[in-house]
């Protein structure tokens, strides 16, 4: 009898220290979403306090896509600087005469007059933007198309862009 009281004994121990691993593995759990919040939290207030917030992006990045389909390209080339970068799967232009080359070639394909653009996504983190787009003219059709940009004084400072492009034959 007293070997089964130790027997029962023991079996206790060993299931109230499985129950507190995993009220303990649970806590942890606890500890790491707070932890990740307040990681968030703390990279949302340090973007803000370097000035720049998601309205401020949104706004720089809405002119763009504005000027883009109105085919302005003094619109267009007005929201970026000479310091401004934007990299491509092919080539990486640098400056506002690079930039503006690579427009002059681009905007021909999007007439503003037949154009459907589709903004998919767009998500916004200080100055951090992201948009996943689509788009359909008599020239091209790209099912896939996105760009991240990064603002700095109210400009485009750095943009990554790729698209799938398919050609159409003109006008169908």
């Amino acid at each position: 009898m007293k070997n089964l009281l130790v027997l029962f004994v023991f079996a206790l121990g060993i299931c109230l220290l499985g129950n507190q691993s995993a009220i303990s593995q649970n806590t942890m759990t606890k500890e790491k979403k707070v932890k990740k919040e307040m990681k968030h939290q703390s990279e949302h207030a340090s973007a803000m306090c370097n000035g720049v917030n998601e309205e401020e992006t949104a706004a720089v990045v809405g002119n763009h896509l504005k000027m883009f389909g109105e085919n302005n390209l003094e619109g267009i080339i007005k929201d970026y600087t000479e310091e401004s970068v934007i990299i491509t799967p092919d080539v990486t232009y640098r400056g506002l005469d690079e930039i503006m080359g690579m427009f002059e070639a681009v905007v021909p394909m999007f007439p503003a007059d037949n154009m459907e653009f589709n903004l998919i996504k767009q998500e916004f983190f200080g100055d951090l933007a992201y948009i996943y787009w689509t788009c359909e003219t008599p020239y091209v059709s790209v099912p896939l198309g996105t760009d991240t940009f990064i603002i700095r004084d109210g400009k485009i400072f750095r943009q990554t862009f790729t698209a799938t492009v398919v050609p159409k034959e003109e006008g169908k």
